[in-house]
């Protein structure tokens, strides 16, 4: 793996840089394709709230890995800021958008399950293709399979020694976790696209990916290596299950709410 597609004593391009650009640049087009019937007008809007959603996402990510790495950054204060070296949690970018997009909403006066189903699959779509990018930069990676006595031990990676996976555990071959998310992601983009509910409701889609994107989470976090850490317990699953549970709930109310409306019509 190598985390850079280009570079020189100048200027440098590294993967994981162009497939975040990818990612956003492949998630409007979803998002504008999908919009397409609510007419020209809606689309603007829904560039307009590209626009805000990039940016608060970014900050989103890194605000939520700075919350639990302060202390690593008492020696060197203004790398907090240095977004460009990573540390960009996808959970808090969720988190950060998920903001926008309802005082969005809020402002421009648009029903918020609408525009959050609309725009829920480009988002799963925009997280799978920036894992691609940590695929090739040794980010996000997993544990090393000498760990994990069912993992099949050829079935490991060795990363570039400028990669974060490298500084840590050296030419070891590790779980490529990161991989594995990215598999799942696009699984669900295909899930979210394809599958037609047999009695759909305002939220089915942001839901239902809020629901099988946090389970998977869940799970791979067994797997990984370099997870951020409260009490010595892995903020991302408490994050998943959170996310399950409330999930959950919200789809059940509003699957029975749409049933007695239709019952009651």
């Amino acid at each position: 793996m190598h985390p850079y597609l280009f570079r020189t004593d100048s200027f440098s391009l590294s993967f994981e840089n162009l497939m975040i650009m990818l990612a956003i640049l492949a998630g409007v087009w979803v998002s504008q394709r999908r919009s397409a019937h609510k007419g020209e007008a809606y689309q603007n809007m829904l560039l307009d709230l590209a626009i805000w959603l990039v940016p608060a996402g970014i900050i989103g990510a890194r605000a939520w890995e700075m919350i639990f790495t302060w202390n690593e950054y008492v020696d060197t204060p203004w790398d907090r800021l240095a977004v460009w070296k990573g540390g960009l949690s996808i959970q808090g970018a969720i988190l950060g958008g998920l903001l926008v997009v309802m005082l969005f909403a809020w402002r421009r006066k648009v029903r918020l399950w609408e525009l959050l189903d609309l725009i829920a699959p480009s988002v799963i779509l925009g997280q799978a293709i920036g894992r691609i990018g940590c695929l090739m930069s040794g980010d996000a990676f997993g544990r090393p399979v000498s760990e994990v006595s069912w993992w099949p031990q050829s079935w490991g990676l060795i990363y570039h020694p400028d990669s974060p996976a490298f500084e840590i555990f050296g030419p070891t071959r590790l779980i490529p976790a990161e991989g594995m998310e990215m598999l799942a992601g696009f699984a669900i983009f295909a899930f979210l696209l394809l599958y037609k509910p047999r009695r759909p409701f305002a939220g089915w889609t942001v839901l239902t990916y809020a629901i099988l994107y946090s389970a998977a989470r869940f799970l791979l976090e067994f797997l990984r290596a370099d997870s951020l850490l409260i009490g010595g317990l892995k903020v991302a699953q408490l994050l998943s299950l959170l996310m399950i549970v409330a999930a959950s709930a919200i789809w059940i109310q509003r699957s029975r709410r749409s049933a007695q409306k239709t019952a009651v019509g």
